[in-house]
């Protein structure tokens, strides 16, 4: 599919090649001068189909279903469509499918296995903190135990001194 470029004074068409975003979805440019006027014959008004800017007048994309786009939207969505690559495993996906995870763009498994080596870090942390907790707890009871012991041999050794 070509683009059509108008000029919207003198109705001049001038061929250019479509911009492909993505599995046969084109965006064809259609460009009015700013001095050009829209013609009465238009049935429907030349307004953006993601944010509702009114195009008449102005640079503006037309999809294949005869959708306008205005410059920013289309950008964003050809760059939303963009390929892209997954730096864990190398995966190809489009740029929006990727999640920013701590400063990197992943792929939903690689955040999922992330996220679960994360999960069982923070268990093994907690786990050698407790066991850490425990280990002191039974240092403590040994000296408690040993305290109580020397005590009462010493107790003992004074009652047998005395009698």
């Amino acid at each position: 599919m070509s683009a059509e470029i108008k000029s919207g004074r003198s109705g001049n068409v001038a061929s250019a090649a479509s911009t492909s975003v993505d599995a046969g979805d084109s965006i064809a440019a259609e460009e009015l001068s700013s001095s050009g006027s829209v013609a009465a014959s238009s049935k429907h008004a030349k307004a953006c189909c993601i944010c509702g800017t009114n195009l008449a007048g102005e640079k503006r994309y037309k999809d294949a279903q005869g959708q306008y786009w205005c410059c920013d939207c289309a950008k964003a969505d050809t760059e939303k469509k963009a390929p892209a690559v997954c730096p864990e495993c190398n995966q190809q996906l489009i740029a929006a499918d990727l999640i920013n995870f701590e400063g990197l763009k992943l792929c939903r498994e690689c955040v999922t296995k992330h996220q679960h080596a994360a999960k069982r870090a923070a268990q093994r942390k907690a786990a050698a903190e407790e066991e850490s907790r425990l280990q002191q707890k039974h240092h403590r009871m040994v000296l408690l135990a040993s305290g109580v012991a020397a005590a009462l041999m010493v107790g003992y050794a004074a009652f047998r001194l005395m009698r």
